[in-house]
């Protein structure tokens, strides 16, 4: 959609955030971080929530998700994952936020 600003094709898309740019998703910070290190796994598919998605993409989610979670393990880290869900059929983001590991 031209209005929307997480459809890559979009005037409206922040292209300076995006990390990485896969077949099915795209990987882009987040415009109002809530944390420091929030991101965003992102359909490139103009989808109102990731279950929509086909099962072929679910490979490349996975990757994404394996990545972010080493990045963050290196960090003493773990990570969180969550989806916004409308009734409006926004674009789909998955929200990929970290949570420090308390030691004992």
């Amino acid at each position: 959609s031209r209005e929307c600003w997480f459809c890559l094709s979009s005037p409206n898309v922040e292209s300076h955030l995006i990390i990485s740019i896969g077949e099915y998703y795209y990987l882009a910070l987040a415009k109002g971080p809530l944390v420091e290190d929030h991101v965003l796994i992102i359909p490139v598919e103009h989808m109102p929530n990731t279950l929509s998605l086909s099962s072929e993409s679910d490979a490349e989610l996975l990757r994404f998700q394996n990545s972010l979670k080493r990045y963050f393990k290196n960090q003493e880290k773990e990570v969180i994952f969550f989806e916004w869900a409308s009734v409006r059929g926004i674009h789909a983001n998955l929200q990929v936020k970290e949570v420090t590991v308390a030691s004992c």
